[in-house]
């Protein structure tokens, strides 16, 4: 699939011309000539009815568009980036051309349920149309699926994580099905016109088509509840059962002749199509999401994507620091500080050499409290002689230690890159990076990109096929099922990592750059190659800081749930991970936490995407 059908070039200008938007355009010239000339036939005044079009088309566009905003609202997104985002959600484009409709029919004496019923193949020809260039634009796409009709995205410009990857292409389906819900229409008139029925009839039908699609989806984007069941499922079981109940009150039938397939004004027809609708993509829905019935594949494999994604299967792991940790952390700050009020020279307690067993002096239990002020880690007094930032609160959002449990899913083996980015930029998803790509420290396309949002990273991931990691599979892609200190181990080591150092004159405070680890400024993101995760992630610590999908809770270790731990609902700043190559190295170990509002960007802060197993 080709999310750019051409390129258009006006003397030294060019422009790319998208595949959903040629459609999108396309499908409003069929359903204008399909309804028109219907109206005319209909004598409808066709003038009339060219403006009711409009009016149509301009609330389609509306309704979806203010769906897409609060739902991306909902998910954490602020109105303005949603807006500057752009989408349609088509049952919020169907509500407001409705309203459209129904106001314009009013306005221009048109009789509007006349119109319906004479005009209603426009409507599933030109959504038809329209679910083309949701297949050209690589949105809305399917599962993993190795049987007929599977399709790769191989376009440098398809989603990034779908190119080894056979799907189902659901939009061609959709089209489909459609296709046959238009032709059904012509070939079956009306019995009375007038009354809109045939409206309730598409409406019923559809619904049962959106409902079995939803299963065979891939993408992260739609909402699921109760692990199973897609918003766009709720809205159309929702729809299904007012457009039947109406049905029902227009046509006289009983809810025995109506379940038995008497739809209305397509009679038995209309119930056949419904019941076979419902059967095979139910079946097929099932075939996704079971495996063994031979049919399909519920979703990629470790071989499958093995060069860019990795996969982790769920698990126990360890979250969290215990007093060992703790006590290995603040030594390591105050050695990072070390000349700058610390107490301890670098000859004293190096970093390079600080592991749990060789922690000197020794420090009590993590109990009790160490003075007035103090976060009751019971440091004693290394903590009132410890310099600024190390201070007890900034260890505290990291205990207890628990284990939990997290579910399988993916995760990117490296940062998500500048040329990788640039990719749903140039496709029109995401909005360009704050950071210059002239700037050679942090610009180079196999550098982390950075200079983005959160806003702008979930947006990316959505485009990807996946979403941000949660801050549990964060770091269980980083400690591995052993609760290491490092994605390498438990000995902290200079050169595995792309950190920075304390000094109170460089840029950004008490943090800046140095060579030490052989990378001044950001380095490519397959670098460190030896300093892996477990699971063969890279740069979990160190080289720019990652974003996460939780928001943030100081006490959320404590009180959070042991199974698939997640943020909090509302309020708070979101969680970065990782420490970055101007952060100092007690801030790159695999436990330690950080908050930033969503709308920060930084040219040391970036992020990787997780998917669904």
């Amino acid at each position: 699939m080709d999310p750019i059908l051409t390129v258009l070039r006006v003397g030294s200008l060019e422009r790319p011309v998208g595949g959903f938007g040629v459609m999108l355009s396309l499908a409003l010239l069929v359903g204008a000539t399909i309804s028109t000339r219907a109206a005319a036939r209909a004598k409808i005044d066709v003038g009339a009815a060219i403006a009711l079009v409009g009016f149509l088309a301009a609330g389609g566009f509306a309704g979806g568009y203010a769906l897409f905003v609060v739902v991306e609202w909902a998910r954490g997104a602020s109105p303005l980036d949603a807006l500057a985002g752009g989408g349609i959600v088509y049952f919020g484009a169907l509500g407001g051309g409705a309203i459209a409709a129904w106001r314009a029919a009013r306005l221009l004496e048109i009789p509007l349920g006349r119109w319906i019923d004479v005009a209603i193949p426009a409507l599933p020809a030109a959504q038809a149309v329209g679910r083309l260039g949701c297949f050209l634009g690589g949105c809305c796409y399917g599962a993993p699926w190795d049987g007929p009709f599977a399709v790769r995205y191989v376009h440098p410009l398809a989603p990034a994580s779908m190119p080894s990857v056979f799907r189902h292409p659901v939009p061609l389906y959709e089209s489909a099905a459609l296709w046959m819900m238009a032709i059904g229409f012509v070939l079956i008139p009306p019995r009375r016109v007038g009354q809109g029925r045939r409206f309730l009839v598409y409406l019923a039908l559809y619904s049962v088509i959106r409902f079995g699609l939803e299963f065979l989806r891939g993408d992260e984007v739609r909402g699921v509840f109760w692990n199973f069941v897609s918003t766009s499922q709720l809205i159309a079981v929702a729809v299904f059962v007012v457009s039947g109940f109406m049905l029902v009150r227009r046509s006289n039938l009983s809810m025995q002749g109506f379940a038995a397939g008497g739809v209305a004004a397509g009679g038995v027809a209309a119930g056949s199509f419904v019941a076979g609708s419902f059967v095979v993509l139910s079946v097929l829905g099932l075939a996704v999401l079971v495996p063994g019935l031979g049919v399909g594949k519920a979703q990629p494999t470790l071989a499958l994507s093995a060069s860019r994604i990795a996969w982790i299967e769920g698990g126990w792991s360890t979250r969290g620091s215990d007093a060992q940790g703790i006590r290995h952390a603040f030594l390591m700050c105050i050695a990072n500080h070390a000349g700058q009020g610390g107490g301890l020279s670098p000859g004293t307690l190096s970093p390079g050499t600080l592991s749990p067993g060789t922690l000197s002096p020794p420090i009590g239990p993590l109990s009790g409290s160490s003075g007035p002020g103090s976060s009751g880690l019971g440091l004693g007094g290394l903590a009132s002689a410890a310099p600024i930032p190390c201070v007890e609160e900034v260890f505290a959002e990291e205990i207890p230690a628990r284990r939990i449990w997290t579910g399988a899913f993916g995760i990117d083996r490296t940062e998500v890159s500048v040329a990788s980015y640039r990719r749903c930029v140039v496709a029109g998803r995401c909005a360009p990076s704050r950071a210059s790509e002239i700037d050679r420290r942090i610009g180079s396309d196999d550098h982390p990109v950075t200079g983005v949002t959160w806003h702008d990273a979930r947006r990316f991931c959505a485009f990807a096929g996946g979403r941000l990691p949660t801050e549990a599979e964060w770091e269980r892609a980083s400690r591995g099922s052993d609760g290491r200190l490092f994605p390498w181990g438990n000995v902290f080591n200079d050169r595995l990592s792309n950190h920075g150092r304390v000094s109170s004159h460089g840029p950004g405070g008490l943090s800046a750059a140095d060579d030490m680890d052989g990378y001044r400024y950001a380095a490519p993101v397959h670098a460190f190659a030896g300093a892996a995760s477990p699971y063969g992630v890279l740069n979990l610590a160190g080289n720019v800081w990652e974003w996460t999908r939780d928001r943030f809770q100081p006490e959320s270790y404590k009180k959070g749930p042991r199974i698939n731990p997640r943020g909090p609902r509302a309020g708070g700043e979101r969680v970065v991970r990782g420490g970055s190559w101007r952060s100092p190295p007690y801030t790159h170990r695999s436990a330690h936490r950080v908050s930033l509002p969503a709308g920060f960007f930084a040219p040391d802060l970036g992020f990787r995407c997780a998917y669904k197993h």
